[in-house]
């Protein structure tokens, strides 16, 4: 998978996760800055798995 398309994907889960938490809190901001924090743990560490694949089928 190309990290762009991970990053989109991402990006757009860390929004909806966002708009959820917002409601669940009662502030908007605060839910979508948890969504993003969650979303960038989320690419990091899908970034680092797709790193570790694509250096395995160089092998």
């Amino acid at each position: 998978m190309s990290m762009k398309r991970i990053i989109v994907m991402e990006s757009i889960y860390a929004l909806v996760v966002g708009f959820i938490l917002g409601f669940i809190f009662d502030n908007i901001l605060l839910g979508l800055a948890i969504g993003i924090g969650i979303g960038g743990i989320m690419v990091f560490i899908l970034a680092t798995i797709n790193r570790r694949n694509l250096n395995k089928n160089k092998n």
